[in-house]
């Protein structure tokens, strides 16, 4: 299985530049309050910062996780506008449910500028080798991890049905 994130393209047989780097930044709080805070998200100013930049906060246990930046190419650590803004909006999401800031965390995924590779390839060897291909999710890896191994499971199934 070809889950080489930012080397699957090459491994693919596609050129090197056809999957790249997808940067993100996440703010993670202290839950101050446990009350009335659900999963929230937002495109809309105000709560996105002003601009078409998703803005959302989800609380885990005792912690929120607050979010809303996506650059393709960009490999830089975050910087304080990039903090401010996701502050900004965490703070109008979720007034009163943030306590103090644990950790500015930077994440990076494999983004395929085609859309994501789910495929079971079958190679010419002596031995019918199956490859198959999953890669290039971005951000959306663990999101959408379950389904896509299942489609290479039942591609797996059926070439060798």
């Amino acid at each position: 299985v070809n889950c080489a994130g930012l080397g699957g393209g090459a491994l693919g047989g596609e050129d090197a530049s056809a999957v790249t780097n997808g940067r993100g930044v996440v703010l993670q709080y202290e839950r101050a309050s446990v009350a009335g805070l659900a999963v929230v998200m937002s495109q809309e100013a105000p709560l996105s910062g002003g601009d078409a930049t998703p803005a959302y906060v989800i609380p885990r246990g005792d912690v929120v996780v607050c979010g809303g930046s996506y650059d393709e190419g960009v490999t830089a650590d975050a910087s304080r506008e990039e903090v401010g803004r996701i502050e900004a909006s965490a703070a109008a999401i979720a007034p009163g449910s943030l306590g103090a800031l644990r950790q500015v965390w930077v994440g990076h995924r494999p983004v395929r500028g085609a859309g994501v590779r789910v495929e079971v390839e079958p190679r010419a060897t002596s031995g019918g080798v199956l490859l198959a291909h999953n890669y290039g999710h971005g951000g959306s890896g663990w999101t959408i991890a379950h389904g896509c191994a299942e489609d290479i499971a039942d591609g797996v199934a059926a070439a060798l049905s």
